[in-house]
Protein backbone atom coordinates (compact mmCIF):
# COMPACT_ATOMS: atom_id res chain seq x y z
CA UNK A 1 0.00 0.00 0.00
CA UNK A 2 1.62 3.36 -1.17
CA UNK A 3 1.18 6.62 0.50
CA UNK A 4 -0.36 8.32 -2.73
CA UNK A 5 -2.83 5.98 -3.38
CA UNK A 6 -6.77 5.87 -2.97
CA UNK A 7 -6.08 2.60 -1.36
CA UNK A 8 -3.84 3.93 1.59
CA UNK A 9 -6.78 7.05 2.01
CA UNK A 10 -9.58 4.40 2.84
CA UNK A 11 -7.12 2.88 4.87
CA UNK A 12 -6.63 5.92 6.95
CA UNK A 13 -10.09 7.12 7.40
CA UNK A 14 -10.68 4.20 8.38
CA UNK A 15 -8.01 3.71 10.97
CA UNK A 16 -7.85 7.25 12.11
CA UNK A 17 -11.27 7.86 13.42
CA UNK A 18 -11.04 4.27 15.38
CA UNK A 19 -7.50 5.30 17.07
CA UNK A 20 -9.34 8.35 18.25
CA UNK A 21 -12.21 6.56 19.60
CA UNK A 22 -9.68 4.21 21.52
CA UNK A 23 -7.26 6.29 22.63
CA UNK A 24 -8.11 6.93 26.07
CA UNK A 25 -7.26 2.90 26.61
CA UNK A 26 -3.79 2.19 26.43
CA UNK A 27 -4.55 -1.58 25.73
CA UNK A 28 -7.37 -0.86 23.04
CA UNK A 29 -5.12 1.71 21.17
CA UNK A 30 -1.86 -0.48 21.14
CA UNK A 31 -4.40 -3.65 19.87
CA UNK A 32 -5.70 -1.40 17.07
CA UNK A 33 -2.56 0.48 16.08
CA UNK A 34 -0.92 -3.05 15.63
CA UNK A 35 -3.95 -5.17 13.83
CA UNK A 36 -3.87 -1.44 11.54
CA UNK A 37 0.03 -2.11 10.85
CA UNK A 38 -0.08 -5.69 10.09
CA UNK A 39 -2.65 -4.57 7.80
CA UNK A 40 -0.69 -1.96 6.35
CA UNK A 41 2.82 -4.16 5.79
CA UNK A 42 0.69 -7.70 4.54
CA UNK A 43 -1.13 -4.97 2.03
CA UNK A 44 1.53 -5.54 -0.51
CA UNK A 45 2.91 -8.79 0.14
CA UNK A 46 1.36 -11.06 2.68
CA UNK A 47 4.23 -13.48 3.09
CA UNK A 48 5.86 -10.93 4.63
CA UNK A 49 3.69 -10.82 7.58
CA UNK A 50 5.51 -13.97 8.70
CA UNK A 51 8.48 -11.78 8.94
CA UNK A 52 6.40 -9.54 10.98
CA UNK A 53 4.65 -11.83 13.33
CA UNK A 54 7.70 -13.88 14.02
CA UNK A 55 10.09 -10.62 15.02
CA UNK A 56 6.75 -9.77 17.17
CA UNK A 57 6.81 -12.29 18.31
CA UNK A 58 10.54 -12.93 19.54
CA UNK A 59 10.55 -9.47 21.01
CA UNK A 60 7.03 -10.19 23.16
CA UNK A 61 8.65 -13.37 24.30
CA UNK A 62 12.39 -11.35 24.93
CA UNK A 63 10.27 -8.79 26.82
CA UNK A 64 8.39 -10.86 29.31
CA UNK A 65 11.69 -12.93 30.08
CA UNK A 66 12.94 -9.74 31.04
CA UNK A 67 10.32 -9.23 33.47
CA UNK A 68 10.39 -12.18 35.08
CA UNK A 69 14.24 -11.94 35.31
CA UNK A 70 15.86 -10.32 38.75
CA UNK A 71 19.49 -9.52 37.28
CA UNK A 72 20.00 -6.64 35.56
CA UNK A 73 22.94 -8.99 33.42
CA UNK A 74 19.76 -11.78 32.57
CA UNK A 75 17.81 -8.94 31.10
CA UNK A 76 21.08 -7.32 29.33
CA UNK A 77 20.94 -10.79 27.60
CA UNK A 78 17.20 -11.16 26.78
CA UNK A 79 18.11 -7.28 25.23
CA UNK A 80 20.88 -8.47 23.34
CA UNK A 81 19.20 -11.95 21.96
CA UNK A 82 15.94 -9.51 20.86
CA UNK A 83 18.41 -7.39 19.10
CA UNK A 84 20.73 -9.64 17.43
CA UNK A 85 17.66 -10.91 16.26
CA UNK A 86 15.70 -8.20 14.66
CA UNK A 87 19.07 -7.21 13.30
CA UNK A 88 19.63 -10.58 11.96
CA UNK A 89 16.28 -10.44 10.10
CA UNK A 90 17.12 -6.80 9.00
CA UNK A 91 20.93 -8.66 7.09
CA UNK A 92 18.96 -11.34 5.78
CA UNK A 93 16.29 -9.82 3.84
Amino acid sequence: MLFHTWVFAVFFLVVFPVYLLVKHNNRWMNLWLMIASYVFYGWWNPSYLLLLFGTSAIDYLMVVFMEKSSSQKRRKLWLVISLVSNFGFLAFF
